[in-house]
């Protein structure tokens, strides 16, 4: 007998584009704490380069999702991923990535760009996940910011955020 484990989940509609948000509105009017994949919302570009701010009170904003309809106890997976280059030769960049909730930090981590000096092209993955607290929306944002100047983020960029298991 095949014991090999099957993943079904409806198609979401497809998302609306609104100021840098993504909304998506997906069907998941099935009964609560079943299924998996039950909401999801993404963001994804490769046509601009970010420079990352070297004032860790105002880091660059990177990516931003969006999930409406949440209740107290939803349980969401948030998976980003950007590229770091440093152009500072004069020493090794230090990185705080920041993952947001309604303008509060839920997720951070620190590293450096440690490579030779200049050209580092890191790919940078981050990764947690959220329990709601209250019932209503949350709207997440990737950002990050430096300790020395000339640091970008460039290619790719993207943040999904999935709702896993509904309360």
């Amino acid at each position: 007998m095949d014991n090999k484990m099957r993943i079904s989940f409806k198609k979401p509609e497809p998302a609306k584009f609104e100021n840098k948000i993504i909304n998506c509105s997906c069907d998941s009017k099935e009964a609560r704490g079943a299924g998996i994949f039950v909401d999801f919302a993404w963001f994804t570009d490769h046509t601009q380069t970010i420079r990352v701010s070297d004032n860790p009170n105002e880091p660059s904003q990177i990516a931003q999702v969006a999930l409406y309809g949440l209740q107290a106890g939803d349980e969401i997976w948030l998976n980003g991923l950007f590229h770091a280059d440093s152009n500072n030769l004069q020493s090794t960049p230090d990185l705080q990535v920041t993952i947001l909730k309604n303008g509060t930090a839920i997720y951070q981590q620190l590293l450096r760009l440690d490579t030779d000096q200049g050209d580092d092209l890191v790919p940078i993955p981050v990764q947690t996940v959220d329990i709601q607290s209250t019932a209503g929306p949350a709207i997440y944002t990737l950002a990050v910011s430096a300790n020395v100047p000339n640091v970008e983020v460039f290619d790719e960029k993207t943040l999904t955020a999935t709702v896993i298991r509904r309360s």
